[in-house]
Order: C-alpha cells, then structure tokens, then sequence
C-alpha cells in the first residue's frame, strides 16, 4: 500500500513538474517573439469565422445547384452572409480573375465551387443547371459592364 502511494505521488509530482516547465517554456518563447499571442488569437477569431460562414455558403451552393435560386440571388446571399460571418472570404474572390465587378467575381467562384469537390463529397450538378448559370454569369457581366466571361 506504501509503495502505490509512493507511485501516486511521484506520479503527481511529474506531471505537476512537466506543466510548471511547459509554462515557463511558453513565457519565454512569447517574449523571444512579439506579438505571437495577439496573431494566434487573430488566426483562432478567422477560423471560427470561417467555420460559422461554411454552412451557409453551402446551404445556398444546394439552393443554387438544384434551382431554387438564382446566380444573381445566390450571390447577393453570399455576399450578405460573408460581410456579417467572414469578410476575408470577399476579399479572397476579389482576387478571383473572371469578371471585373465584386458581384460577378462572386458569381464566378460560386460556380467555381460548384464544379470542385467539397470535402471529397462534390455537389452534383446536372449540365442542363450548369449551362443555365454560366448564361447567366454573361448576362450578370453585360449588364454591369464586365465585359465577356468565358
């Protein structure tokens, strides 16, 4: 019985040891680099913003794979739900290189996730669906001065 209580302490004592080194460990590696607690909190704060807006962007890529929206509509959409989840996201599509208005990058890169695999599950999408949107992304780009979309 002595010698388990022995093992127990001496187990207490190890880990109390280990965590007290971890901490020091820590404290010095924030003060050998500035600011490194702040940008790990940024990257935290980005992916949860990311996690919280990746429903809803998938929730409207369904509307919009099977028709219940349109391009234009599904874009608004995004656009609203990425201004108030993750603003990053717009500005990765302005990066986007078809078309030359926010709105119709936008609409670019919703058709864009449509066509790639989302998780290794890729959203299906009929090629009667897929000529509808594409026609509709030439008239969103005549109508706001884009110019041709491939």
């Amino acid at each position: 019985m002595r010698r388990i209580a022995i093992l127990g302490l001496l187990g207490c004592t190890f880990m109390v040891l280990s965590h007290w080194i971890m901490d020091i460990a820590e404290g010095c590696v924030a003060d050998l680099v500035p600011g490194l607690g702040a940008q790990a909190a940024a990257i935290d704060e980005s992916c949860a913003r990311r996690a919280s807006f990746l429903p809803r962007l998938h929730e409207i890529l369904d509307d919009l794979a099977h028709g219940r929206q349109s391009l234009r509509q599904a874009s608004a959409a995004v656009e609203e739900a990425a201004a108030a989840l993750h603003p990053k996201y717009l500005e990765f599509v302005a990066t986007v290189p078809r078309g030359s208005t926010p709105r119709t990058q936008l609409a670019a890169q919703l058709l864009l996730h449509l066509e790639t695999s989302r998780d290794g599950d890729p959203l299906r999408i009929n090629a009667k669906r897929r000529l509808e949107l594409q026609s509709e992304l030439r008239e969103m780009a005549a109508v706001e001065g884009a110019g041709s979309i491939p």
